[in-house]
């Protein structure tokens, strides 16, 4: 089982079928699971016989936005069981550095936005070979990067069309199997450094297979609208691996401002989304009643359903379905969405379970918890204190093979009978429907669903001489869902005295040094992972007998 033999085997039974559905130059573009595959060929001939990559050995890396081409370069390097790096192209250089050097990648995948960062890191990447630009041609990539070779993507295509059909092809001679690594992921580390997830073809088909199992009104005539990013393990996983394995489409949003346009022209069923996309969604189509005095009347008149049908037709009209993950709905906008014939369907997961752990179904009544576990996969609680809450553990052919290059972190996460621990604390109701309660580690989850430890943050914000202490901690507004990242700092003042004469500055000259150096030495992290609200403190933070902050004592107490 692997994720081309999902691809080959849809590929078999509808070959006409539109895979891909986006926009070039204003002009929609359709291409089919046979046109896509003539090209998956092709990619694979070039990573073998153009770059001399070799099969299950040779790491490569693609730094580009959601793109057809962007899941074709997959698909054809997969063929061939090449392990992939996704990586964020939003990425700042010191993370993309550590990342492909810690994965030893050898090919790079990316466009020529990333020609000024990439001659930057070059000569921090001995083992990279090669750059290869999906638009080399047409922006005037450079014949060669620090004395490595740079190619164009569709030019190596073409050279290699021809070898791609026969029948000694790299397609036709390399497969990848259950076993062999399809995805090294990197997530935010505690330390200072990411931690790459080896997932395997079986990790990813195990788990998109599960997850289909209570899917079972998803079928090969669906299409999915693909805004979240493909590098991310929940979109990776739903918006790519779902739809080839039933024969459906994915449709590729042009950008974050064309949405609605895209959706009314595409006519996209399904849509994977976090919270924050779709509480924008509901807004506007809120936004949009408000503004119609005859859509007012009919919702004082309590027919709002009338309005369903012309409110779908705004997204095409045949959107039927949103599956979120990343963070929890608020159970207002679970029913509002429900009201609107476009009900939510909720999951858990992370990225070292590929990642579905838990669903929970759109039209069941546990709201606020996050379902059951899926096929194959089980759950228990670890650790439980009075209450029922304990530490979310889960085992199944989805986890991880372990973290890349760390086997301590390995250890830590997965215990010797293979159960994985989440970090996540939570409860069981007696119909066996899981609750998060908390966190027993840091990790803040922000509204668009994405991880960051807080240790990470500190780390960096303690390497200024003027910062004496520092806590970070997710903190929240209002009634909003998810968490904005924040800190707490004290600062040295003897390192200001001395600065100042020997004679500390004013207290608000101190704030106001303090929240700059907080923004200064967050500046090469990836901006949602900077906080957004700094408070400054004159008193030590309080900490255990082994010298570690509390952090439970300022938990909540930067929420507005």
């Amino acid at each position: 089982m692997s994720i081309r033999s999902f691809f080959e085997e849809s590929l078999s039974k509808t070959p006409d079928r539109c895979l891909f559905t986006y926009r070039r130059d204003k002009q929609i573009v359709y291409e089919t699971y046979a046109q896509a595959a003539v090209r998956v060929k092709q990619i694979a001939e070039v990573a073998i016989s153009k770059l001399g990559l070799t099969p299950k050995t040779s790491t490569v890396a693609i730094i580009l936005e959601n793109s057809s081409l962007w899941i074709e370069t997959y698909l054809g390097n997969n063929a061939v069981a090449l392990p992939i790096v996704p990586i964020d192209p939003k990425m700042k250089s010191e993370e993309v550095t550590y990342i492909l050097q810690d994965s030893s990648t050898e090919v790079i995948y990316t466009d020529c936005h990333h020609i000024a960062e990439l001659t930057e890191i070059a000569p921090q990447l001995p083992k990279v070979k090669a750059f290869v630009f999906i638009d080399g041609q047409a922006c005037g990539a450079p014949a060669a990067i620090d004395g490595r070779p740079c190619f164009d993507l569709e030019t190596l295509m073409t050279e290699c069309k021809e070898k791609a059909e026969t029948d000694t092809s790299a397609f036709n001679t390399y497969k990848p199997e259950n076993e062999d690594i399809a995805s090294i992921i990197y997530t935010s580390g505690t330390t200072g450094h990411p931690k790459g997830a080896m997932l395997t073809n079986g990790n990813f088909c195990s788990d998109a297979d599960s997850a289909l199992d209570m899917f079972t009104f998803v079928n090969g005539e669906d299409d999915f609208f693909v805004v979240l990013p493909l590098f991310h393990s929940f979109s990776f996983t739903t918006n790519f691996i779902v739809p080839i394995r039933i024969g459906a489409g994915t449709q590729f949003a042009t950008s974050l401002r064309t949405i609605g346009d895209d959706m009314h022209d595409f006519k996209p069923s399904i849509i994977m989304a976090v919270p924050l996309l779709v509480e924008k969604m509901h807004a506007k189509i809120e936004d949009g009643l408000r503004k119609s005095k005859i859509a007012k009347f009919i919702v004082r008149l309590g027919l709002k359903k009338i309005l369903v049908p012309r409110i779908k037709a705004n997204f095409g009209g045949r959107l039927r379905l949103f599956i979120v993950g990343g963070a929890p709905c608020s159970a207002k906008l679970l029913k509002a969405m429900r009201s609107l014939g476009m009900p939510i369907i909720e999951g858990y997961g992370l990225t070292e379970a590929s990642p579905i752990v838990t669903i929970r179904p759109a039209d069941d009544n546990h709201v606020g918890t996050i379902g059951k576990p899926i096929k194959d996969v089980e759950i228990k609680l670890a650790d439980c204190n009075d209450a029922g809450v304990g530490e979310l553990l889960a085992r199944g052919p989805n986890i991880m093979k372990g973290y890349l290059n760390n086997p301590e972190a390995t250890a830590e996460t997965i215990d010797k009978d293979g159960w994985l621990h989440t970090g996540d604390l939570a409860s069981m109701d007696a119909d066996g429907f899981v609750t998060i309660r908390g966190r027993k580690k840091a990790l803040i989850v922000n509204r668009e669903g994405k991880n960051i430890y807080p240790e990470e943050v500190e780390l960096c914000i303690g390497r200024d001489r003027h910062v004496l202490d520092v806590v970070v901690i997710g903190y929240t507004e209002g009634d909003e869902v998810g968490e904005k990242v924040g800190a707490i700092v004290t600062p040295n003042l003897e390192v200001f005295a001395q600065e100042n004469g020997g004679k500390e500055p004013d207290w608000e000259k101190i704030e106001a040094k303090m929240h700059k150096i907080v923004a200064v030495q967050c500046r090469h992290l990836a901006e949602y992972k900077t906080p957004r609200k700094v408070a400054v403190y004159k008193d030590p933070l309080i900490r255990t007998s082994a010298g570690k902050v509390r952090r439970y004592k300022y938990q909540g107490s930067l929420n507005a």
